[in-house]
């Protein structure tokens, strides 16, 4: 029995985590910030009468693309992908640092190309807001979504006693956002030999190397 959950923690979270979750998150930060642009698009759109001027659509989605290429780069160079670890607050800060910066990026590309002038700076600043906005809304919904799946999160094997042991799994289950998922608890002393918090014991050293061996879990 223990054979095959191990092997079914092998295929669901060892082999598929990193590449799934990587994917949706990249998928969510593209869909995130292209609706800020055209949000902020719409709404100058609809502030022609008032504000005067013209949008140029051909420039925005040149814009888009730029922003996004620097975006999707930041957010990888920054840890965002695929998170595993961060905090609310942490990634929240992350995310406004990407944004504030593939901006820093998108004004400077725009000022090489002498396409400044014609770039609208409502759409611009109002682009940098909706995007780190819709950013952590739309990763908050992800994590808090697909968190709940087992192959979302790094499994791991919590060691130590059962007065020890058990606080950790309980806070790791409760906060299972931050993508550290017990799948196995072993007990050095071999005293506690019942689930905790529905995590299966390890009963002895050997089996736990074989665990470890087999899964790869931290």
């Amino acid at each position: 029995m223990q054979k095959k959950a191990n092997k079914h923690i092998r295929t669901t979270l060892l082999e598929n985590r990193s590449r799934v979750v990587i994917a949706l998150l990249i998928l969510v930060d593209i869909l995130t910030i292209s609706m800020a642009m055209i949000i902020a698009t719409g709404i100058r759109v609809l502030l022609v009468p008032l504000m005067g001027g013209v949008v140029n659509w051909p420039l925005i989605l040149n814009g888009l693309i730029f922003y996004l290429i620097f975006s999707i780069i930041l957010a990888w160079l920054n840890g965002l992908y695929p998170g595993f670890g961060l905090a609310a607050v942490h990634e929240m800060q992350k995310v406004l640092y990407v944004v504030s910066l593939a901006s820093v990026f998108l004004g400077v590309f725009l000022f090489l190309q002498q396409l400044a002038l014609a770039f609208s700076r409502f759409i611009f600043i109002l682009t940098w807001f909706l995007s780190a906005l819709l950013m952590m809304l739309g990763r908050f919904a992800l994590r808090n979504r697909f968190s709940r799946f087992r192959w979302w999160g790094i499994p791991m094997v919590i060691v130590g006693s059962q007065e020890n042991a058990a606080p950790v799994i309980e806070k790791l289950i409760q906060s299972r956002r931050l993508g550290f998922r017990p799948v196995f608890y072993y007990d050095p002393e071999k005293i506690h030999k019942e689930p905790i918090h529905g995590v299966p014991v390890i009963e002895n050293k050997p089996d736990l190397q074989k665990v470890v061996a087999e899964t790869g879990v931290e």
